[in-house]
């Protein structure tokens, strides 16, 4: 079934107060980004407004965990201001992906008041790898990253551009739109996440096809039964070479030998085909678990590329995912394990 998507704008009343006072009596609390990982800013944390923008309004990105799978992207106007704000129109611009990510409509965005516009992001710009001219695999939802020499990488440059009109005297009237153009203040680090992401992906899938077997193998009923999941490594026969290191647990599936598989595997264009089993156990028993599942069926793999001479080496977790008949069958599984 597909995820149902969000609207296209949110939004959020800040309680600037009751924060502050939060802040300072819980001062050796911090909150986690979605995913782990040092938060980066590119280009200025705006304390006023940037240059350019209206006084009081400040804009920042930011991505959900909702939002990984289809690429979208958070531009989060804020108005601190004292007038209201007509918003027309706003882009993303990123010299990491091949095109801008725009926004349109039309909204008012009053004092205090937060609104969230979501942008769908292009395929990012990667350096090149020599697999670059080799067969395509079978096409993922990833758009193809476009690559590009290395020594022509420049540092990536992110901004914001925002249109808006400030409302007229008269009801329903505003003046004309201005816009203004504005460092995007990345302080989750989700771009650096997503263009690592994009681009592993990108060399991963040009060196090696990873297909699950339709079908979960199982033996025995009951609190008893044992089931695998067996995965087949296909080179592509582009040059290089992939290593997998381990294939890691789920909120719901683990090893059937401890929590995540070791695998240590290497293959490169000369390696036959390689079929992989994973021995399965549920993580937890509770019928709600697996109601509210979102992640149970992704299985993080640790991968290293390597493409080949002037070529950068890739490194971190690529998703290996099961469709919808698998998952179903999985849930089945546990559920059978588990006597519920």
């Amino acid at each position: 079934m597909p995820a149902r998507r969000r609207p296209l704008v949110s939004t959020r009343m800040p309680v600037v107060l009751l924060l502050a006072g939060l802040l300072a009596g819980t001062s050796g609390c911090v909150s986690a980004p979605d995913r782990p990982g040092t938060p980066t800013i590119t280009g200025t944390t705006p304390v006023a407004a940037p240059a350019g923008l209206p006084p009081g309004v400040t804009v920042r990105i930011y991505q959900t965990r909702f939002d990984y799978a289809d690429r979208v992207l958070e531009l989060s106007v804020s108005n601190a201001g004292r007038a209201p704000l007509d918003l027309r129109s706003a882009r993303f611009d990123s010299s990491r992906f091949t095109a801008a990510a725009g926004w349109s409509g039309g909204l008012r965005l009053e004092p205090g008041l937060t609104r969230d516009l979501r942008v769908r992001l292009a395929a990012a710009v990667c350096a090149p790898s020599p697999a670059a001219t080799s067969p395509t695999p079978t096409p993922t939802p990833t758009p193809t990253p476009t690559l590009m020499p290395p020594a022509l990488m420049p540092t990536p440059t992110d901004t914001v551009t925002l249109a808006w009109a400030e409302p007229g005297a008269g009801a329903g009237t505003s003046t004309s739109t201005s816009t203004a153009t504005v460092p995007a203040t990345d302080d989750t680090g989700a771009l650096d996440r997503i263009e690592g992401e994009d681009c592993l992906a990108g060399a991963l899938t040009r060196l090696l096809r990873i297909d699950v077997a339709p079908e979960l193998r199982v033996d025995g009923a009951g609190p008893t039964a044992a089931a695998w999941l067996d995965l087949t490594l296909t080179p592509t026969g582009a040059p290089g070479a992939v290593t997998v290191d381990r294939a890691g647990s789920t909120p719901l599936l683990a090893s059937a030998d401890g929590l995540d598989w070791p695998l240590g595997l290497t293959v490169d264009a000369a390696t036959p085909p390689t079929r992989v089993a994973l021995g399965l156990r549920p993580t937890r028993c509770d019928p709600h678990a697996v109601a509210e599942d979102k992640r149970g069926t992704v299985f993080p793999l640790t991968v290293r590329v390597t493409a080949g001479p002037g070529s950068p080496e890739r490194a971190g977790d690529w998703d290996l995912t099961v469709d919808d008949v698998l998952r179903a069958r999985l849930y089945a599984w546990i559920a059978d394990r588990c006597s519920y």
